[in-house]
């Protein structure tokens, strides 16, 4: 499949996609069947963090950055969904499910991967995006009455680095891949 370059209107998108979890088992990645439909997700954002340590030079009589070394690198996506099922509430308080019940904070230290497979409208490449490895705690106040909206659950999820599993190269990433895949349109 070839890629659309710049310049081309079909790189406009619109679109949706779905959200899939699956748990970490202490040091073992999940396999391809772990994964989880998580339901409708009506929002997806991530932002990078990236710390720079500045080296200033000193030999004139303005300081000027003259190098810079990257320090500290990660991510955070944040999501919502809108289905409250068991598993989605367990995720939301850090809980495990046991038959019609969820003990909640009793999980609260579980890792995940995450992928996002878009569906967008506009006919260019969709993009899977599979981060390997991250915990996931609530984003804010979950409000429990909602009498003119549907209720949303809020996450924020911290990304780790997985070097074990995808060392860091050319054509790996220690924190997440892209994939571009064809359109669905």
């Amino acid at each position: 499949m070839a890629l659309i370059e710049a310049h081309d209107t079909r790189l406009m998108k619109t679109g949706g996609g779905i959200l899939y979890a699956a748990p970490w088992v202490g040091e073992t990645p999940p396999e391809e069947a772990d994964f989880v439909d998580r339901g409708n997700s009506p929002g997806i954002s991530f932002s990078l963090q990236i710390t720079k340590l500045k080296h200033n030079s000193m030999r004139t009589g303005t300081k000027t950055v003259d190098k810079t070394k990257v320090t500290e690198r990660g991510y955070t996506l944040k999501f919502k969904l809108d289905e409250l099922s068991q598993t989605n509430l367990a995720l939301l308080v850090g809980g495990t499910v046991d038959g019609n019940t969820i003990h909640a904070m009793t999980d609260v230290e579980a890792q995940w991967a995450l992928r996002f497979i878009e569906n967008n409208g506009s006919g260019a490449e969709n993009i899977t995006w599979n981060w390997w490895k991250c915990t996931i705690a609530p984003d804010g106040d979950t409000n429990l009455i909602s009498l003119d909206n549907f209720k949303e659950m809020s996450f924020t999820a911290e990304g780790l680095d997985d070097s074990a599993n995808h060392p860091e190269s050319a054509t790996d990433s220690p924190f997440w891949d892209m994939d571009f895949v064809e359109p669905t349109v």
